[in-house]
């Protein structure tokens, strides 16, 4: 693991998409009192790459050594990063560090579909194979999310922890 650098909640209220980075930390808040904490894996030509750490916080701010101890809880998952860290309208999602000489492993399991005619397989790192229709129903398609549509799934996951 990298060195992480945490500068806070209230220094960047909003990221212009351009300077969205690999490592970067964020946090997402899910109500005014719980926040998810996560890291940008990749950067896609739809959107950033991202996971989710297991750690659910009740207040908007987080230690270097929480991270360091998390597990990855969900993800990785393709975010709309235009929305979720630049625009913004409805969601406050927030750059408050970054992990110097991050990584993401390129044995990170997560694959993606598209297609009509045919049907691809992509990676978090813009690999991608043709794959059949069958093979493209069993992987969830290449789309980025936005705020509620993570929240429905991330909640309840946090909530068992």
């Amino acid at each position: 693991m990298g060195s992480i650098k945490l500068h806070g909640w209230d220094k960047k209220p909003r990221t212009p998409i351009r300077s969205l980075k690999v490592g970067d930390i964020f946090l997402m808040a899910l109500s005014e009192s719980s926040y998810a904490v996560g890291r940008i894996l990749s950067k896609l030509d739809i959107g950033h790459g991202v996971e989710f750490f297991d750690l659910n916080l009740s207040e908007h701010e987080v230690a270097a050594g929480q991270i360091e101890n998390a597990e990855m809880l969900a993800g990785p998952v393709i975010v709309d990063s235009y929305w979720v860290f630049d625009r913004k309208p409805d969601c406050d999602w927030r750059i408050v560090g970054h992990e110097s000489g991050f990584s993401p492993s390129e044995g990170v399991n997560a694959y993606f579909s598209y297609g009509g005619a045919q049907y691809w397989k992509i990676d978090l790192f813009g690999n991608q194979v043709e794959i059949s229709k069958r093979e493209a129903e069993e992987l969830p398609p290449y789309t980025p999310q936005r705020d509620a549509q993570i929240k429905k799934w991330l909640t309840p996951l946090l909530k068992k922890q």
